[in-house]
């Protein structure tokens, strides 16, 4: 019987990607140490990051004029981050769609005027 497991998100990972990153999981491209477990700063998880960022721009066609940003804290750990990082001055335009939507605009009015700019009827 297989299983999938959903809770993380809308999707699961392929058998094949789960064999692989449990292959080289104790010794990722023969560095002798795991990908979670080395320095952000080596030249090998720089590699990783740019082919993030460059396979995530092209998945997305996100302009080279954008930056993809990798934050931890999920979904609702955003829902501050962006109003307090990203917004410039003390205005910022939500399109609220469902309820997750309506909790980001709720948090986002703890450290800015969050306006409504268009409402999805939910």
């Amino acid at each position: 019987m297989t299983v999938y497991n959903f809770c993380a998100g809308p999707a699961t990972l392929p058998k094949d990607v789960m064999k692989k990153a449990q292959a080289e999981f104790l010794n990722w491209q023969e560095t002798g140490c795991s990908v979670i477990e080395m320095s952000h700063r080596s030249s090998e998880f720089i590699d990783v990051y740019k082919s993030a960022v460059s396979g995530l721009k092209q998945l997305l066609s996100v302009p080279d004029n954008y930056s993809i940003l990798f934050m931890q804290g999920g979904g609702r750990g955003q829902f501050a981050a962006v109003p307090m990082n990203l917004t410039l001055g003390n205005v910022g335009s939500y399109y609220t769609t469902g309820a997750w939507s309506a909790d980001a605009v709720d948090e986002a009015n703890k450290f800015i005027d969050a306006r409504e700019t268009a409402m999805y009827s939910y």
